[in-house]
């Protein structure tokens, strides 16, 4: 499961960053047409969080198992100056 906040980044986690490769597009398509895939995290779960009971924030070990609303996988895309963080079913 990738936790980039335990780690401080994706390196060591089990997420893939990735690096846009910057191809030579046919001459119909402009730059901005392309999609580049940013970043792959192939497993996490979306948590509902509960009201904050103190003012130390919220603790993820505080959370129920039972508030799981999601597991799948987790996908940073780009196309031109637009950016979308996709949940995606693992399983598709």
């Amino acid at each position: 499961m990738c936790n980039i906040a335990r780690h401080g980044s994706a390196q060591g986690a089990s997420c893939t960053p990735f690096k846009a490769v910057w191809a030579q597009a046919p001459a119909n398509m402009s730059a901005d047409d392309i999609e580049h895939t940013l970043f792959v995290c192939r497993q996490v779960s979306l948590y509902r969080v509960p009201p904050k009971a103190t003012a130390g924030g919220h603790k993820s070990g505080e959370w129920k198992v039972a508030d799981k609303i999601f597991t799948g996988r987790l996908k940073v895309t780009a196309k031109g100056e637009a950016a979308e963080v996709r949940l995606e079913d693992a399983d598709r």
